[in-house]
Parts: C-alpha cells; structure tokens; sequence
C-alpha cells in the first residue's frame, strides 16, 4: 500500500515530524465546556428520562434488586472490563508496529504497557464525556505528545482498529442469533445483524476504495492537508499485517466485553441463557457506534432494557437493574477512573 501512494512526506523523521502540525485544538477541557457537549447529555438524559418514563417502574422493587446484587460476581464484571483495556493496548501496539514507517519510526518510542493501557483509559474517559468519539483523536494526540510520530498515521491505526472491532462484533453477533434462535426466533437479533452487516460492508467498501484509489483522491484533497491525509491512509492500510494474532486479540477483548455483562446478570441472581447475554452484550455495542451522544449515553440503555424485556421476556425491573449496573461498571466508573488519572498524569 505504501508503495502506491506518493512521496508526500520528507525523506527523514525529523522533517516528517515537524510538518504535522500537533492538534492542539484536542484539548479535553476545551472540549467538554462545550455547547455541543451540553446538547448530547442533554438528549442523553432526554433519551433515558423518556425510556423510564414508558416503563411501569417499582422503584422500590428496583432498588431491592439492586441492592440484592452479590458482590463477589460484580467486582469480577469490574475486573474483567478492566482487563479489557491492557488487552486493547496490546492490540493497538501491534497494529502501530505493523503501520511503521521507515521515514517516521515510533515502533522504539512506544511507551511501556503501563503506558500505552493509560492513554487508552484516557481516550476512552474522554468518548464517556465528549461526543463524536474524539476520544479517538485524542489518543492519537496523546501518543504524538508521547512518542512523536505522524497523528495522521496513528490516527490511522485506530481507523483500522475500529474497523476490526465492528467486523468481529457483527460476525459474533451473527453465531448470538443462531445460538439464541431457538429462544427469540430471531426477534430483534437480526435488525442488529442486519443493520451491522450494512455497516460492516460500508466500511470494507470504504477500505478497498481507500487501497486503490487514495492516489487519485489525494490530488483532489488541498495541498496542505495532503501529507497528512496519505499518512492517514497509510496508517489505515498498513495496519493489516500479522492478521492471525490481531483476531485473537480481538476476539479475547470481546469475549472479556461479553463476560462483564454475564456477571452482572448472575450478581442479580437472574437467570438468563448466556446466548441471550451474548446476544445483548454485541448488539449494544454496535450502538456506541454512532457517536450522537458521548459513551453512547441514553442510547445503550434503552438497548440493553428493550432487547432484555422485549427478546429475554424479563421483567421492567430486572432489565432497569442489569442496564444500571453494567453502565455503573463501563460507563460511570469509567468517568471517576478517567478523572482521578486525568488530575495526576502527566499525558493529557
């Protein structure tokens, strides 16, 4: 792939380095004390005000069974999530060695794994409270301040990493539905295999359109953002190489996802047929991939109580319980950790 683009960069990393300029505009707190930003928690809470509201609630009895959840089985859906991330770092490192470049090298300037799990907790605090996804971005920026190298290229990277994920997630969410067949006829299932496989074919459209005709579209693009724009792609496409262990990964990182949902249902006692825990764990996910509001708030919720009342046949209360809690450890518990390491780290 390298070799078709244009020479667009200078012959050395040092010239390569100092023509991107560093996206300063990332600042994190620049981006939340936003308009934007209050707009998408304000539909967020919009969203899960209007979903209790339909629902026939018993606070009390919802409180009951929260409060009944054993607390053995939740800090294990806590341990399992937080595993997920250093298993992404993992993931991601691999990716970055495969997109290396000659003129631009960082594969010697990563940081360790401690460091590489930080900068994914904080691009991932920062998707909980911006929206858009630029904790994307903000990873990529993060690893420039920290190792130098192209932002386009690595930014790159996490393109393809994206990708990878919305692959491996509607391909295990076509083995939920069968799994789960015989229980949900495939109610609700297929919209999600459906919908994710339009995605999915959207974006290896997107890919294939990017290996053979990124030459032709770079001489379109102004010629300012053309360097970076061919790092970019170079980013993307380079990051294919040792594909075997890179699915591995990613099947460990959605396995670990899949589990933290499972014990927080057997923490409530309730009884649920693990291929309908597998069914809600990646149908969910797919919608925090559209970045209308930050961590797909509201969004995720309402997903997570429809497909368990309307495909499990579960009470109002039970599915409010497992959607409060399993949002408590992926979503809110992220915040505090991403805040407390915001305040002290140094990357930021």
């Amino acid at each position: 792939m390298r070799e078709t683009l244009p020479t667009s960069t200078s012959t050395t990393g040092q010239a390569n380095r100092g023509s991107e300029q560093d996206p300063t505009s990332l600042s994190l707190r620049g981006r939340f004390f936003t308009p934007q930003t209050a707009v998408s928690f304000g539909v967020a809470f919009g969203v899960l005000w209007f979903l209790l509201a339909r629902l026939d609630i018993d606070v009390a009895a919802l409180w009951s069974q929260v409060r009944s959840a054993h607390l053995g089985w939740l800090l294990l859906a806590y341990v399992v999530f937080y595993a997920s991330l250093p298993m992404r770092a993992v993931r991601w490192r691999v990716l970055l060695h495969n997109a290396d470049n000659a003129d631009d090298p960082i594969r010697h300037q990563l940081p360790n794994a401690v460091g590489m799990t930080e900068i994914i907790t904080l691009s991932w605090f920062a998707n909980c409270v911006v929206p858009a996804k630029l904790g994307d971005a903000y990873r990529a920026y993060l690893l420039r301040k920290d190792a130098g190298g192209s932002f386009s290229r690595t930014l790159g990277t996490i393109l393809a990493e994206r990708a990878l994920d919305l692959t491996t997630v509607v391909g295990l969410l076509g083995l939920a539905v069968v799994l789960s067949w015989r229980q949900t006829q495939g109610e609700g299932g297929m919209a999600f295999v459906e919908a994710g496989g339009v995605m999915v074919l959207l974006t290896l459209g997107s890919l294939l359109g990017m290996r053979f005709l990124a030459p032709a579209v770079g001489r379109l693009v102004p010629s300012r953002f053309r360097a970076p724009f061919y790092r970019l792609v170079e980013g993307l496409m380079g990051s294919w190489g040792q594909l075997p262990l890179v699915v591995v990964l990613s099947l460990l990182v959605w396995s670990l996802e899949i589990s933290r949902l499972y014990f927080v249902v057997v923490s409530l006692g309730i009884a649920v047929p693990l291929s309908i825990v597998l069914l809600v764990a990646l149908a969910n996910s797919l919608l925090t991939t559209v970045p209308l509001t930050p961590g797909g708030l509201g969004a995720v919720e309402a997903g997570i109580i429809g497909l368990l009342v309307g495909v499990g046949g579960m009470g109002d209360e039970q599915a409010v319980a497992i959607a409060l809690l399993d949002r408590t450890v992926s979503y809110w518990s992220l915040i505090a950790v991403g805040l407390l390491l915001f305040g002290f780290t140094r990357r930021r």
